[in-house]
C-alpha cells in the first residue's frame, strides 16, 4: 500500500523511529517504495517548518530562525544525503579516473572538495530560506516542503535515467526502481513542490525554482555520466541536494 510505503521511505530517507510493523517482509529493496520519496520528504520536513514557526512567534533573528531550521532537516534526515553530496565533490575532483574516483567516492573520510561542498550546499539553504522567510513565514514553509519534494523527485529521476556504476553498492542493493513506482514518484513530487511553490510565493518564482532544479539535474546527469559513467548512492544523495538548493534559489530569487 502507498502508506507502507511512505513507512518504509521514512525509514529509510530519515532518522525518525518507524514501527517494525511496516517492515514485516521487506527484502530491503526499495524499487516500489521509491514511489513515496517525495511524499516522505514533506512529511520530513515538518519538523523543520515547526522551527520556523516557533522562531517566528519568538522573534528571533531572521538568519537564526533559518539556520536552526536547516539544522533541523539536516539532523531529521540524518545527513545522509549531505554524505553523498560530499562524497561525490571528493570523488569527482580528486579522482583521476573512474576507478580511483569509485574508490575515494567509497572512503567515509572526508576531503577538501566535500568540505567545501557542505559548507556551500548548508549556506545556500539557509540564505535562501532566510530570504524567503524574510517575505513570507508560510512561504517560507511552503519552500522547504516544496525543496524536500523535488529533491527527492530529482534523486528518483537520476536513479531512473543513469545505470548503475558500481556493482554491489548502496543504489545497487536497493535495486531499480520499477517504471510505475518512477512515474508515480514523479507526478507526485512535481505536484506538491509546484502547488506549494506556486500558491505561496508566487507563479514566477515557483517557474524559476522549477527550471533552476531541472537544470541542476541534468547537469550534474551529465557530470556523472563523464566522470564515472552513471549512478552510485553517493549520487543519488547528491542529485536530491542540488536540486533542492537549486530549488530553493529560484524561489529566494524569484520573490
Amino acid at each position: 500500500t502507498l502508506q507502507r510505503d511512505v513507512m518504509r521511505a521514512l525509514g529509510f530517507l530519515t532518522r525518525l523511529p518507524i514501527a517494525a510493523k511496516w517492515f514485516e517482509g521487506d527484502d530491503g529493496k526499495l524499487t516500489q517504495t521509491v514511489r513515496a520519496f517525495p511524499i516522505a520528504a514533506a512529511l520530513a520536513a515538518l519538523p523543520a517548518v515547526l522551527v520556523l514557526v516557533f522562531g517566528t512567534a519568538l522573534d528571533l533573528p531572521v538568519l537564526l530562525t533559518s539556520t536552526l531550521s536547516v539544522a533541523i532537516m539536516i539532523i531529521v534526515g540524518g545527513a545522509l544525503h549531505e554524505d553523498g553530496l560530499a562524497d561525490c565533490a571528493d570523488g569527482f575532483f580528486g579522482g583521476f579516473d573512474r576507478e580511483r574516483r569509485l574508490e575515494i567516492m567509497r572512503d567515509s573520510r572526508i576531503g577538501a572538495f566535500g568540505a567545501m561542498a557542505l559548507v556551500f550546499a548548508i549556506l545556500v539553504r539557509l540564505i535562501a530560506v532566510a530570504a524567503v522567510l524574510q517575505s513570507s513565514l508560510w512561504g517560507a514553509a511552503a519552500a522547504m516542503i516544496a525543496a524536500a519534494a523535488a529533491g527527492r523527485t530529482a534523486l528518483v529521476w537520476h536513479w531512473t535515467d543513469l545505470p548503475g556504476a558500481r556493482m554491489g553498492g548502496v543504489a545497487d542493493k536497493a535495486g531499480q526502481p520499477t517504471e510505475d513506482a518512477s512515474v508515480f514518484a514523479l507526478v507526485t513530487g512535481i505536484a506538491i513542490a509546484a502547488i506549494l511553490a506556486i500558491l505561496m510565493c508566487g507563479l514566477a518564482p515557483a517557474v524559476l525554482a522549477a527550471a533552476l532544479a531541472i537544470a541542476a539535474t541534468l547537469i550534474f546527469r551529465s557530470l556523472c555520466a563523464s566522470k564515472i559513467g552513471g549512478h552510485t548512492g553517493d549520487t543519488l544523495g547528491a542529485a536530491a541536494i542540488l536540486a533542492e538548493l537549486a530549488f530553493l534559489t529560484g524561489l529566494a530569487s524569484g520573490l
